[in-house]
């Protein structure tokens, strides 16, 4: 049975053209026994019934040789092993392999949003330190235009105070005048 699976031993040969040329000679032989007349029929009847048992043994070997070629076939198929676990194992890889690659994408892409996260919270904090340092700026202007105010009133009242002194000295020394005077 081995040159079944190539490409035909010569047993098959043998098997597949003998079952043909033999019908054409026995239906030849047939159609000369149809027309003999009835003596040469009864000589003739024993090679014509020999003829077709050989034909009908040949297809009956061909029959079994067929039958055999299926049942080795089936046999080796029956013993080979399940393909379902390794189609499924196959299937299963590439479906960890599509994962895996899924999952290296969004590594990456977290990473960038990770990388971005931090760039904002750094802008956030220099935001809020900006902030803080205008308040406290603002604070130390309003600090020192409040002093400068405290400085130019203090400035207005020296002045006013000074132009109030000397004028109550002069008052003074008026009124001692005019108390000496009198």
């Amino acid at each position: 049975m081995e040159g079944s699976q190539g490409g035909g031993s010569e047993r098959e040969k043998s098997n597949s053209s003998s079952s043909t040329t033999p019908v054409s000679a026995v239906a030849t032989f047939w159609k000369d026994f149809k027309k003999a007349s009835n003596e040469e029929k009864l000589v003739l009847f024993n090679s014509l019934l020999k003829g077709y048992q050989e034909e009908v043994d040949k297809l009956t070997k061909r029959a079994k040789f067929g039958e055999n070629a299926c049942l080795n076939i089936y046999q080796k198929l029956y013993e080979a092993p399940d393909p379902y676990p390794v189609l499924t194992s196959i299937a299963e890889d590439a479906k960890l392999s599509e994962l895996e690659s899924e999952n290296r994408k969004m590594k990456v892409e977290l990473e960038e949003f990770r990388t971005e996260s931090t760039y904002l919270k750094n802008q956030q904090a220099t935001i809020r330190r900006l902030e803080e340092r205008t308040r406290q700026l603002e604070q130390q202007g309003l600090l020192q235009s409040q002093l400068q105010l405290a400085n130019e009133e203090s400035g207005h009242n020296k002045r006013y105070c000074s132009t109030f002194i000397s004028c109550g000295e002069e008052f003074l020394i008026f009124n001692i005048l005019c108390v000496s005077d009198c």
